[in-house]
């Protein structure tokens, strides 16, 4: 378990720490900063720019597309289930998101982008806290 940083972008923090760890990376607070605001500015051009009038048509935001779009710029920007799943289709890696259970243990509670399985491969690991925070999971060394 990797504690992440809580300034709004965990999630893309978390994802970020993840990909380093499954390269053999290891990130300084700099980077990973960097490459998670890679990641929400990734996800914003998809959700925002892309594929805009799907997510309008559809419905797929609560509230206003351009109030969500305008949010998603800010480096404090909260992503979710949305984020993970457009991250999960870019990254061409699916994401599993936990929750914690007593006695140190984990429990899977989605998976996103799990086609994107391929052999043994681990997917990308984040723990919800439940409260809007991810930290990271990362695989034993």
């Amino acid at each position: 378990l990797r504690r992440i940083r809580g300034d709004g972008r965990c999630l893309f923090r978390a994802i970020a720490r993840n990909i380093a760890a499954q390269e053999g990376r290891e990130l300084s607070e700099h980077f990973e900063r960097e490459d998670a605001d890679f990641l929400r500015m990734s996800a914003h051009k998809v959700i925002c720019v892309d594929r805009k009038e799907e997510f309008r048509t559809n419905m797929l935001i609560e509230g206003s597309v351009d109030s969500y779009c305008s949010a998603m710029r800010s480096p404090s920007f909260y992503g979710g289930e949305l984020e993970m799943h457009i991250l999960s289709e870019l990254l061409q890696k699916p994401i599993a998101v936990f929750l914690a259970e007593s006695m140190g243990r984990f429990r899977r509670i989605v998976e996103y982008g799990d086609q994107f399985r391929k052999g043994g491969e681990k997917p990308i690991r984040v723990l919800y806290n439940g409260v809007n925070h991810y930290d990271a999971l990362l695989p034993l060394k």
